[in-house]
């Protein structure tokens, strides 16, 4: 288990399975999941993981520029100063 540390975040793991109509099922959330780039698969998952979590925290002004907002909201809809929370999911 990680201890909270102010200051800090933590990334988890989502795991997840796709029916044969489509509809996705949540099987389970690890905290602290591998980053370990196991296939050419996961290599660029995780890349992309790790860079789009620097945006969301540094916030690059020339994302924020292409996404045309302000300093007061992240992309996938996470808002800043306050409650924050998880975007509902899709229909």
């Amino acid at each position: 288990v990680v201890e909270q540390r102010k200051n800090s975040f933590e990334i988890f793991g989502l795991d997840f399975v796709v029916d044969e109509k489509g509809a996705m099922w949540l099987l389970e959330v690890n905290s602290s999941p591998s980053m370990e780039h196991s296939t050419p698969i996961t290599t660029k998952l995780c890349e992309d993981v790790l860079e789009d979590l620097a945006k969301v925290i540094v916030d690059v002004p020339a994302e924020r520029e292409k996404r045309g907002t302000k300093n007061d909201t992240y992309p996938f809809g996470y808002a800043t100063g306050g409650g924050g929370g998880i975007p509902p999911a899709p229909l």
